[in-house]
């Protein structure tokens, strides 16, 4: 997985998250959980770290609280997540959070029944 987080790095003109990175590494074949919270990640560096987890087929977690996360993030998030067959919890606590954002939340709960745990 860190090499394919690099690769999407290097296509999307970014530099890798050095946490992010850190988090791949420890254990490449079980990551269950892709922790940004509290890690500020661009615009350019949100990209690549959301095509991993969509390539993460044993994604349990997803944390993106404490983020700043603008509604076309929360958005690509919704699209990503919607069709995971892995991903049982997000947390997008702590960000401002778009009415549109909601909705399209509520969507995702409603088609992905794998996602029982959404922390606002």
């Amino acid at each position: 997985l860190s090499d394919l987080y690099v690769f999407y790095c290097r296509r999307s003109s970014c530099q890798p998250n050095s946490k992010f990175l850190e988090q791949l590494m420890v254990d490449e074949k079980e990551t269950r959980v892709f922790d940004f919270s509290k890690n500020f990640l661009g615009s350019k560096g949100f990209d690549p770290a959301l095509e991993t987890a969509r390539n993460n087929m044993k994604l349990e977690r997803l944390d993106f609280s404490d983020n700043w996360l603008t509604k076309d993030s929360v958005l690509k998030i919704v699209k990503v997540a919607i069709r995971h067959p892995t991903l049982t919890s997000i947390n997008l606590s702590n960000n401002p959070l778009h009415l549109s954002c909601c909705k399209a939340l509520l969507h995702l709960l409603q088609r992905n029944a794998n996602i029982t745990e959404l922390q606002l």
